[in-house]
């Protein structure tokens, strides 16, 4: 060994294998003093720390943590993934048997969306005479097309909410009070777009708790409702959805009507839409050689600040929309009051 001291290399190793078991052992440096009586202390220590790296590379010991493959079995995880995926299929394959059954006709559905709570350009005198005459009016049924409160919660509509007049906690208590008084004659619900702000910040759907503790047994969904209408004899099958894919300013009713033609794993004889805030309306068009109906959705927000701001066209003056179901004819009108009129009749 290149050294400066006269020992021979044998003596180095072994001064430095006494002193690594000493330090493992958790001894100090006074057993190889004893060892080595004629070598100076220092000399001892100084071929330990100067010379061990030289004679030995030092071997690391890492103490690691716990990896995510030590805490998780990849086995347990697959059979979790199994039965969530059987869950999930489940789930989709029993919305194809949703069904709204009457044993006779006639019978009438108002569709109502766009309620925007809490926003104060609301016609809530309108809303509350729609709801009273729905629960009045025999064989009249409510089904919500979503968007039930404003709930400016996200990316630039929070900042309208600096001058809201109602905060959101008073948004819901409003979107509550309005379900319970439509729950003895509500069939069916979906969310709209605001309603679901919620659901993207938080993965909690509070419009569908809200619909548990106030009515469970309505058909509720997020985005998309599939339900075959049963009146007599006759069967319809009707899907509702806030919105549509496709936009036409020729034809309000144009993204039913590109779903009817194209979507073909998902046929429909009725198509009801929202959102658009365009008008209240209901039309037949050719499904596929047969009649479709059509049936878009109107506001109760009549006083829209955004609307105004981007020049949008003023809507026309229906709401709610109404379809007649009786025999195996289905008729329809933006004219609810006309339609409690020939229910009431059908009845009296």
């Amino acid at each position: 060994m290149d050294s400066q001291y006269k020992y021979p290399e044998e003596l180095y190793e072994e001064v430095i294998r006494l002193r690594e078991q000493a330090i493992s052992e958790g001894k100090g440096w006074s057993d190889i003093y004893d060892r080595f009586p004629d070598i100076p202390k220092s000399t001892l220590k100084d071929i330990f720390y100067r010379w061990r790296d030289r004679i030995q590379p030092p071997v690391p010991q890492v103490k690691s943590a716990l990896s995510e493959g030590d805490i998780v079995n990849e086995e347990e995880v697959w059979r979790l993934a199994l039965q969530k995926s059987k869950k999930r299929r489940e789930i989709e394959e029993s919305k194809n048997g949703q069904e709204i059954i009457f044993e006779h006709g006639p019978v009438c559905l108002v569709w109502l969306a766009d309620l925007h709570l809490g926003d104060t350009g609301v016609d809530y005198d309108r809303l509350d005479q729609d709801l009273d005459l729905i629960l009045d009016t025999p064989g009249m049924y409510a089904c919500l097309v979503g968007d039930i409160t404003n709930n400016f919660i996200v990316g630039r509509l929070k900042d309208l909410r600096l001058g809201a007049e109602f905060s959101i906690s008073e948004e819901w208590v409003l979107a509550k009070r309005v379900l319970k008084k439509i729950a003895p004659r509500l069939l069916l619900s979906v969310a709209g777009n605001h309603d679901l702000w919620t659901y993207a910040l938080t993965s909690v759907d509070y419009l569908a708790e809200i619909h548990d503790r106030i009515n469970p047994d309505v058909l509720y969904s997020k985005y998309d409702a599939g339900v075959k209408i049963v009146v007599g004899q006759a069967k319809y099958m009707a899907r509702v959805r806030h919105t549509w894919r496709g936009y036409s300013q020729y034809n309000p009713t144009h993204g039913i009507e590109w779903a009817a033609k194209f979507d073909q794993a998902r046929p429909f004889d009725i198509g009801i839409a929202a959102h658009t805030h365009a008008s209240g309306l209901y039309r037949q068009f050719n499904n596929g050689g047969k009649t479709g109906h059509a049936l878009l959705c109107g506001s109760y927000k009549v006083y829209d600040d955004y609307a105004e701001k981007m020049a949008y066209p003023r809507a026309n003056d229906s709401a709610a929309v109404a379809l007649m179901f009786y025999g195996d004819t289905i008729s329809g009108t933006n004219n609810i009051r006309a339609a409690a009129t020939f229910m009431e009749t059908a009845y009296s």
